[in-house]
């Protein structure tokens, strides 16, 4: 075989590889970089244009660095995006003091994150979210917060939101961990979010959830765990969704 056609059947194969709704069009694989869109003026009317990965890594870099929560600003994207586990991916919003606050629009377009970690509380493409709001994004891969001695926040969307979403979905297994010794450690995980103080509708889940909480206690040491196809944990109204994934804790 010639290596022009050799090269042409490695990259259909490489394409028909990647998770649901990547192979269909366009995927920006991330490449470990951010770089800053060039699209939009971050309004309602006219929102900054996320076209690629590394400008969706150009949000978490703002975002963690402390520079903006970018509260009030509107993006949308405008491509699949494609995350591996070899170039780990810091969630958008490491905490309640850096957070993210924008509205964000995933036009339908679906992120494929897979990460593995343990020293984060909140994972996912979004770690704490508050002020903005999600809609028309779907989060597949595979998010995994492994056990240590921290409490647990994992979803495919986000790990703990006050924004709502509305027209999300997952297919990517979710799964979160904690571990305590005397003091108390909740672990949570939800296809869309981990743990969610504001409205969800019109969502849904196919992935496998789990969460779990292993407790070396004394007598005052209390700990739970909390999985859900939606959420883990919901303080809000949740409203026409559904899940058809497995659900454990």
């Amino acid at each position: 075989m010639k290596p022009k056609n050799l090269l042409l059947v490695l990259m259909a194969l490489a394409a028909m590889m990647l998770p649901w709704g990547a192979g269909a069009q366009n995927v920006s694989v991330w490449n470990g970089s951010a770089e800053i869109w060039t699209q939009g003026q971050g309004t309602q009317s006219s929102p900054y244009l996320i076209e690629n990965a590394q400008q969706l890594a150009y949000i978490a870099e703002m975002v963690n660095g402390g520079v903006t929560h970018y509260d009030g600003t509107y993006f949308k994207l405008t491509t699949d995006v494609y995350i591996d586990s070899i170039t780990v991916w810091q969630p958008i919003g490491l905490n309640s003091t850096y957070y993210f606050g924008g509205h964000f629009d995933g036009d339908n377009h679906t992120v494929s994150l897979y990460l593995t970690t343990n020293s984060m509380v909140y994972v996912g493409i979004f770690g704490y979210a508050k002020n903005g709001s999600f809609k028309n994004l779907t989060s597949a891969g595979r998010v995994t917060r492994t056990s240590a001695s921290l409490h647990a926040y994992a979803g495919g969307i986000c790990g703990n939101s006050t924004s709502p979403f509305s027209n999300c979905h997952n297919t990517g297994d979710i799964s979160s961990s904690s571990s305590s010794y005397n003091n108390n450690n909740n672990s949570y995980s939800g296809g869309i979010c981990g743990y969610a103080t504001a409205a969800v509708s019109n969502c849904h889940n196919t992935g496998d959830i789990s969460s779990s909480t292993t407790t070396t206690t004394s007598s005052s040491s209390t700990s739970y765990s909390y999985s859900g196809g939606i959420c883990g944990y919901a303080t809000a109204a949740v409203s026409n969704c559904h899940n058809t994934g497995d659900i454990s804790s």
